[in-house]
């Protein structure tokens, strides 16, 4: 991969600093809280995960992190309480107090992911969260306006039973002008793996409460999807669904764009930068090199409704 010249890292940074102000300095305007989230990231065996590491460290020192969602497949080969010690990079694991992670495919044992990252020893005046199902990694997470619900896709049927019981049941007693949710496996990829199909329950659930988006890993690639609703069908009512595989594992080939994807990039390591307002949010996804490669906002459909 190619590296920009210094004065083009300065220019890159200033302007990323300079999207972050304006959000957060709006006259009148509530401040925006300011997110990261990607997925599928550490191993001892690259160093492309040390150098995403590092971007958020150097993200989070320009403008401090609300909270860094983690989108699942967090250490290669397994989610071992010794591969996370020593393979896991330091700058995240500062960031432990304020990471919520999902439970993806390589997270096992599942235990071992939880406790490390604590999440049932949480300050409640950090972030409000519904921890009953703690265990298998399903929780609801409150930051000011926005509500996110994280979940765990690979549950057995009787889990899964429980866990789309209880997403309906939070959904419907939310008071949240704005929802997201995220878990590892998305339902629609240009990746490697491909849809997920078993997810589109869960999809149907959420689109019937309007939430607004949704975060996903698994395939090692980024991708925006326009709108749509969980047959695939784009709609402007729909849920946009972004995969941010891009975390610091090796990165996986891409085939054609499917259906309503917006935005494909493949052989890119980078987060995704939200700032997430009452009523609205607006991303970014920045590669390692510190390039905007797409952004964006929207309304939250509650909000424009």
């Amino acid at each position: 991969m190619g590296t920009l010249v210094p004065m083009a890292r300065f220019a890159t940074a200033l302007l990323i600093m300079i999207c972050w102000l304006t959000a957060h300095a709006q006259p009148g305007a509530t401040p925006a809280l300011y997110v990261i989230a990607v997925g599928d990231i550490a191993s001892c065996d690259l160093q492309t995960d040390d150098e995403v590491a590092a971007l958020i460290d150097s993200l989070n020192q320009n403008a401090p992190l609300s909270a860094l969602l983690t989108l699942g497949d967090h250490v290669y080969p397994s989610a071992s309480r010794e591969n996370y010690d020593a393979c896991y990079p330091a700058p995240l694991q500062a960031l432990r107090e304020i990471t919520f992670p999902v439970i993806g495919n390589h997270d096992r044992p599942v235990l071992d992911t939880l406790d490390y990252f604590a999440l049932a020893a949480r300050d409640p005046e950090t972030a409000m969260m519904d921890l009953t199902l703690e265990r298998y990694g399903i929780y609801a997470l409150t930051l000011d306006d926005w509500e996110f619900f994280i979940l765990h896709i690979q549950l057995d049927w009787t889990k899964r039973a429980e866990q789309l019981a209880w997403l309906e049941q939070r959904l419907t007693a939310s008071e949240s002008r704005c929802t997201a949710a995220f878990w590892h496996e998305p339902l629609f990829s240009s990746g490697t793996h491909g849809g997920y199909a078993p997810v589109a329950e869960f999809w149907s659930v959420l689109e019937r409460h309007q939430v607004d988006f949704i975060l996903n890993g698994h395939d090692h690639h980024y991708e925006r999807f326009a709108p749509q609703t969980s047959a695939g069908t784009a709609r402007t009512d729909g849920i946009r669904q972004f995969i941010v595989g891009t975390g610091g594992y090796a990165l996986y080939e891409v085939g054609t764009p499917v259906a309503n994807s917006e935005v494909l990039i493949a052989g890119e390591w980078g987060v995704l930068s939200l700032n997430l307002h009452p009523g609205r949010y607006a991303w970014q996804f920045i590669s390692i090199n510190e390039q905007i490669l797409d952004q964006g906002e929207a309304l939250c459909q509650a909000a424009g409704a």
